[in-house]
């Protein structure tokens, strides 16, 4: 019986902020999957409101992750993939990379949607020569077709 029959999708947010693309995941797959909206802690409870003024409680979490403290027993290590939009330009992208490093050692495909504000040579040296990475699968694809509605902090209703 198509996605019904099977455990529901494990996915995990980077950096997801007002959490539109966590709700337009849970919006689009509902319980057949269950997405991990993981942001600082100070973004936390805007995630919770944006969520629950979707009612998507019952397939989105929301939870705390910092880049900083992240171990082989983070919740990457049991997603079936990771994804994040606009993330390219934060202050230190190395710390970026080096959790998209940890998401594909645990076997996680990595989505990234963003504008390319970095060089894609760039960004695949970085994986590839400072970090060691020998296959990492991390699509870069072009401008995302869901946009966020603005800078705001707001909570976001689809």
């Amino acid at each position: 019986d198509g996605l019904g029959a099977q455990a529901p999708l494990r996915a995990v947010e980077l950096g997801a902020g007002t959490g539109i693309c966590a709700v337009a995941l849970g919006r689009c797959l509902g319980d057949a999957c269950h997405v991990l909206a993981t942001d600082l802690e100070i973004a936390v409870p805007l995630l919770r409101e944006t969520v629950a003024r979707n009612g998507l409680e019952s397939c989105i979490t929301c939870q705390e992750l910092d880049w900083d403290k992240l171990d082989s027993s983070s919740c990457l290590s049991t997603a079936d993939f990771v994804f994040g939009s606009d993330l390219m330009d934060l202050e230190d992208n190395l710390l970026l990379f080096k959790v998209l490093r940890l998401a594909c050692e645990s076997g996680s495909p990595v989505i990234l949607a963003h504008e390319h504000r970095i060089p894609k040579r760039e960004i695949h040296t970085l994986l590839n020569e400072r970090l060691g990475a020998r296959t990492a699968r991390v699509a870069f694809p072009g401008p995302s077709c869901l946009m966020d509605a603005g800078t705001t902090a707001t909570p976001l209703r689809m």
